[in-house]
């Protein structure tokens, strides 16, 4: 199967982060669905709670910053890392959201997650210009 356009990633990323940070918020800012108190093995107080709630929707904020500007900062395998990372974190979010009557945003973060598994074990959601940052050109062909 053949990468996407350079103009379809910044588009799925774009609509991934904004979809994360406006169901954050929403969710959990706006309604005030509650997370479980113990993070990490370490009990939480509400004002921490609250702070974690922020980050949740701050991640999403940066995701869709990262989409619309199409950021090169580093080699394309740490993109993949990186991607992996970022699905192992939904997955832990999605985890410590408090059990709902209708299960609807924590099996959404669950289900989000998914996009950065696939798109950090292929590396096809790279843009070309992503993909050749870093790299010494040491020939040139004529």
């Amino acid at each position: 199967m053949q990468r996407p356009s350079d103009k379809t990633i910044k588009i799925i990323r774009t609509i991934f982060g904004l979809l994360l940070m406006l169901t954050a918020y929403y969710n959990l800012v706006y309604q005030g669905d509650a997370l479980e108190t113990n993070f990490f093995g370490q009990e939480t107080t509400q004002a921490i709670r609250n702070y974690i709630k922020y980050a949740i929707v701050a991640l999403g904020a940066v995701l869709l910053i990262f989409g619309i500007t199409d950021f090169k900062v580093v080699k394309s395998k740490y993109v993949r890392y990186t991607q992996l990372f970022l699905a192992v974190l939904l997955f832990y979010i999605s985890s410590k959201i408090a059990e709902t009557p209708t299960l609807d945003f924590d099996v959404l973060v669950f289900l989000m997650a998914f996009l950065p598994i696939f798109a950090g074990a292929t590396g096809k959601l790279i843009t070309k210009t992503g993909l050749k940052h870093g790299q010494k050109i040491t020939k040139v062909r004529i």
